[in-house]
């Protein structure tokens, strides 16, 4: 009898041993994917990053639903929930930390779990829930907590329309990316040269937050600062850490501002630097896309057309975000086939001319004009309608085009 309870004995010991060291195992590869998440966050690969934090995502909430009454719950969904706000799910990751939060812990933890839960609802739209959160997390003792409440605090007086306290909490936090949001705080209340001599500071530091620099010279276009963007993006596109895809992001950006703002020719020369730079990468097959645009556009001729047409159907069937555009085009290019063969009224062709200002990303509020025919921009050969319907099918096709501008 004492022998088989001791057995007993044995295999209780054994199989809770087991349990706790499962327990273990599945926090430590949570943690151990987080930190390489953070890894490949500092050195820019941001798919990598992704990638990592879905595996600690995965990781956590396995244990969570395996042992429930495990003792490192709270601690896998502390992990949880900063894993969830890198993937940007951020209703899910609130909940996470939440549950963190009523699991226990040391005040510091507390601090740090306000702190992510305040970024959470910040960006959430929550700003009475977040600015309630990170009052308590900017008082944090661990520099790279309140930084990032300060940072998210100052967000939340942006939004606010609190500019004096925004400048204040921004121009506190040493977080590389506050200088970026202080730029857009002179922006917003009107000031264009403040904002422009940040930027300009910005650009001869070692550096290179993308995502911030991206939309910063998007909002400094828009301010009308677009030659300042442009040659912001020159300097940065010159410095020798910035990764050539980086580069071709940068450059792809401000192709698209130039042609926003009707510099064609100068849109063109830099969408052609870009397919000459990385032609392989996302944004080497996005200006590839544009250029097809463009060509399209000024065709003179059905040989053009046909030409533009072929690079469209060898770039949709590369995939992604390119391949879905160039289908789109291939689409409406083929509507304007269609209509150039059939079309006898003239309401046709403003009708086309509507639904392609309609899909373009530079149509900036023409959509609406373009409903009422305006005889300045009608081509002198479509004028008359009499004459549009003596027009061979073949010779419509540079009418259509030239009149839907992109």
């Amino acid at each position: 009898m004492r022998a088989a309870a001791r057995a007993v004995a044995v295999v209780v010991a054994a199989a809770g041993a087991a349990c706790g060291c499962a327990y273990f195992n599945g926090l430590y590869y949570a943690n151990h994917y987080t930190r390489l998440a953070e890894s490949a966050e500092r050195a820019g690969r941001t798919g990598d990053a992704r990638d990592r934090w879905q595996q600690a995502e995965i990781h956590a909430e396995s244990l969570i639903a395996r042992h429930p009454r495990s003792r490192y719950v709270s601690d896998a969904q502390l992990v949880r929930g900063r894993a969830l706000i890198h993937l940007e799910v951020y209703s899910d990751a609130a909940l996470a930390l939440q549950l963190a939060l009523r699991g226990g812990g040391s005040p510091a933890r507390h601090v740090e779990e306000l702190g992510l839960i305040g970024h959470a609802y910040l960006m959430l739209g929550m700003l009475d829930s977040a600015e309630q959160a990170l009052d308590t997390a900017v008082t944090a003792r661990e520099r790279e907590v309140r930084d990032q409440a300060l940072l998210d605090r100052g967000r939340v007086f942006v939004l606010r329309r609190r500019p004096d306290l925004a400048r204040e909490d921004l121009g506190s936090s040493r977080d590389p990316r506050a200088p970026f949001d202080l730029a857009q705080v002179d922006l917003v209340v009107g000031d264009t040269a403040a904002a422009g001599a940040l930027y300009d500071s910005l650009a001869g530091l070692k550096a290179f937050p993308e995502a911030e620099w991206r939309e910063g010279l998007d909002s400094l276009a828009a301010a009308g600062a677009g030659a300042q963007a442009a040659q912001l993006v020159d300097r940065l596109a010159a410095r020798p850490g910035v990764s050539s895809g980086a580069r071709a992001r940068l450059m792809l950006g401000d192709g698209g501002r130039r042609l926003a703002a009707a510099d064609t020719a100068g849109a063109t020369d830099e969408f052609r630097r870009i397919a000459d730079l990385a032609p392989d990468s996302l944004a080497g097959q996005a200006a590839a896309v544009q250029l097809c645009r463009l060509g399209i556009a000024s065709a003179a001729s059905d040989s053009d057309l046909a030409a533009w047409r072929e690079k469209l159907s060898t770039l949709s069937r590369s995939g992604g975000n390119a391949g879905r555009e160039a289908m789109e085009e291939l689409r409406l290019l083929a509507r304007a086939y269609a209509l150039a063969a059939a079309t006898e009224d003239g309401d046709a062709l403003w009708f086309l001319r509507a639904e392609l200002l309609r899909d373009s990303r530079t149509r900036r509020g023409r959509r609406r004009r373009s409903w009422r025919p305006s005889r300045a921009a009608t081509p002198e050969r479509i004028r008359c309608s009499r004459c549009w319907r003596n027009v061979t099918p073949r010779a419509r096709m540079p009418a259509l085009l030239s009149a839907a501008p992109r």
